[in-house]
């Protein structure tokens, strides 16, 4: 079982190249533009706290490319 900071990392070279949505370090959705992830997160029934949508460069990966704050 990946730890959460794994599972976030993984998932967030998965969604590499696109716009990604982050809330509460867990990727919530990804897709080609903004308003595509914030129709996905707009569908998510569970309590999401406002995520944060940005690019994620389709370079984005390995062991040092990411900052979890």
């Amino acid at each position: 079982m990946a730890t959460k900071k794994e599972q976030y990392e993984q998932d967030l070279i998965k969604c590499a190249g696109k716009y990604v949505a982050v809330s509460d370090h867990t990727v919530i959705a990804c897709g080609r533009s903004i308003s595509e992830v914030e129709k996905k997160v707009s569908k998510l029934k569970k309590n999401v706290k406002r995520p944060i949508i940005f690019p994620l460069p389709k370079n984005a990966g390995g062991h040092n490319s990411f900052n979890v704050v």
